[in-house]
């Protein structure tokens, strides 16, 4: 029985974040082939170690530095592999993972185990820089004990993941399924699926799962700048283990002070709606737009930060702010959402197609019950969009983005709550749902492409809670939005979180005369997503006893 250790490179040109060269080094860590190589070298039962990248004048220079190590390369040609629709990819839905829905490619894969005659393959992404010997050594050992078809790593953070395949398994999807398995992702998806009862095993430890669920694969300034203050001693050597790393090496302090991950922006905090429950119209802050010059300064700035989601919602409707169509032209380069009521008519030369998500809250199945829970908003005007919307959607798919509507729950609505997931249910498919797949890829789109439903917030008690129940988790965990978001409000005011709505705890847009980058980067904001860190609060702040912290988008 002959096995194998591929370290498999893709050729996936991503739209929003950079690429980054295998062949540089992470400071005194070394090269990605020399630390993976140093931890996963002469594992008992693998017969060879190889190298799978594509060819191109790119990936020489990696191509280069694997023969001089002595690490055999294997070279494909991306030309025949079928690119999937841009509304299946998970960077479209801002969902990316490591486990092969955009990057598994699986006709170079069988190739290479027919080369090589393998009967079993340790597959890991080069990416992947905290993927563990002892991981490794133990997963096939549950493989081979449980005689499983596939085995994956479980309950890990995006960049720590393997997988283990038969050989057999490959070859036979190949031989009955070669379309698929010639279109990116169409590999992971079949067995994700999965198109047969594969035996499917799961290696993982889901007591020790990350606290922030981000991305750590070497796809980028950030996690190269991680792993280079936080790598350690061991991290090149076998001894390196992912749980004492995750769990020791501060790396969350070192991801967090290279910048947010998204940018809230409230483009205004005037709303045509009186909707039951929000507390918009309790707002004691002024209401008005946001002015150009304070956006303008805030994008400028905040381009550099690699890999930035931007969002327009907050206390109003975005759609009232007459220049959203030019703040999201300017930001037009990155992954950006839109969390709209429709409760204005949206100008007739929109840019649409520059959003990725449009989020359409609607809180009801039909127009009587959302009339007495949204008054003020239109539902005639929802329903027209999303019937235009669908026409537009179906004549360009790739450049419309991508319809979803979203339910509140609330003890006035919470008894339709299921009626809406069974009817939505019917209606569409989330492609993220189905693996990031569609096959065939040329299928048409949804009329809505997604839904779900949003817990009620309590806005650091300045309201009466409203839900129907409430979840209280056993044990709270660092709150997401105080972490990874930069919440800026109409005025400019920076806000801790999306529930400090009138942003008495926040800093001003330009904290002590620097920029926010700065003031991000300052001890004063370190020390706050420190207390999240280590779950310390000090006396009287208002994330010691919040109730939304749990609450996820």
């Amino acid at each position: 029985m002959r096995a194998g250790i591929l370290l498999f490179v893709d050729d996936l040109k991503p739209r929003y974040r950079s690429a980054w060269g295998f062949d540089q080094p992470l400071a005194s860590a070394g090269l990605p082939l020399e630390i993976l190589r140093a931890r996963l070298a002469r594992i008992p039962g693998i017969d060879e170690f190889v190298l799978l990248a594509p060819a191109g004048e790119l990936t020489e220079p990696l191509i280069s530095q694997a023969r001089g190590l002595g690490i055999e390369v294997d070279i494909y040609d991306s030309s025949c592999i079928q690119s999937k629709p841009w509304s299946a990819s998970q960077e479209r839905w801002q969902l990316e993972s490591d486990l092969g829905a955009d990057t598994w490619l699986g006709t170079p894969l069988a190739a290479c185990i027919g080369k090589h005659r393998w009967d079993r393959l340790v597959f890991v992404p080069l990416s992947n820089l905290l993927v563990d010997r002892r991981g490794v050594v133990e997963s096939i050992q549950l493989h081979l004990r449980e005689g499983f078809d596939a085995t994956f790593s479980e309950d890990r953070i995006t960049g720590a993941n393997w997988a283990i395949f038969e050989g057999a398994l490959i070859a036979g999807l190949q031989a009955s399924h070669p379309d698929i398995m010639a279109t990116r992702g169409g590999f992971a998806w079949a067995l994700r699926e999965p198109l047969y009862p594969f035996k499917i095993g799961e290696y993982h430890a889901p007591r020790n799962r990350p606290r922030m669920p981000v991305d750590l694969r070497l796809s980028g300034k950030r996690a190269a700048d991680v792993f280079a203050k936080c790598g350690g001693d061991m991290f090149a050597k076998p001894e390196f283990e992912y749980l004492d790393w995750i769990s020791d090496s501060r790396w969350e302090e070192a991801y967090l002070d290279f910048g947010p991950l998204t940018a809230y922006i409230e483009p205004a905090n005037i709303c045509a709606a009186s909707c039951l429950h929000c507390p918009q119209s309790t707002l004691r802050r002024p209401r008005g737009f946001m002015a150009s010059g304070i956006f303008e300064s805030l994008s400028e700035e905040l381009q550099k930060v690699e890999g930035l989601r931007w969002v327009f919602s907050g206390m109003g409707e975005p759609l009232a702010n007459p220049g959203l169509g030019k703040m999201a032209e300017r930001v037009k380069n990155r992954h950006i959402s839109l969390y709209t009521s429709l409760n204005i008519e949206p100008p007739t030369a929109f840019p649409w197609e520059v959003f990725d998500l449009v989020r359409i809250s609607v809180d009801a199945l039909e127009a009587g019950h959302f009339n007495r829970v949204r008054p003020g908003c239109s539902w005639e005007r929802i329903e027209a969009f999303l019937s235009a919307e669908a026409v537009r959607k179906a004549e360009a798919p790739e450049t419309r983005p991508e319809i979803g509507v979203s339910f509140l729950k609330h003890r006035e609505n919470e008894k339709s709550a299921d009626a809406f997931l069974r009817y939505w249910k019917q209606v569409c498919t989330p492609v993220f749902r189905q693996k990031f797949f569609i096959w065939p890829t040329e299928s048409p789109p949804k009329k809505v492409q997604w839904f779900q439903i949003l817990g009620v917030g309590e806005y650091l008690g300045l309201g009466e809670y409203a839900g129907a129940t409430r979840y209280t988790p056993l044990k709270r965990r660092p709150c997401l939005h105080a972490l990874l978001g930069m919440h800026v409000l109409q005025d400019g005011t920076l806000a801790r979180c999306p529930y400090d709505i009138e942003g008495k705890n926040g800093w001003a847009a330009e904290p002590d005369g620097n920029s926010v980058l700065q003031a991000w980067k300052g001890d004063e904001w370190r020390s706050f997503r420190r207390e999240h860190l280590e779950m310390q609060f000090p006396a009287g702040s208002p994330c010691a006893g919040c109730q939304d912290w749990y609450h996820r988008e």
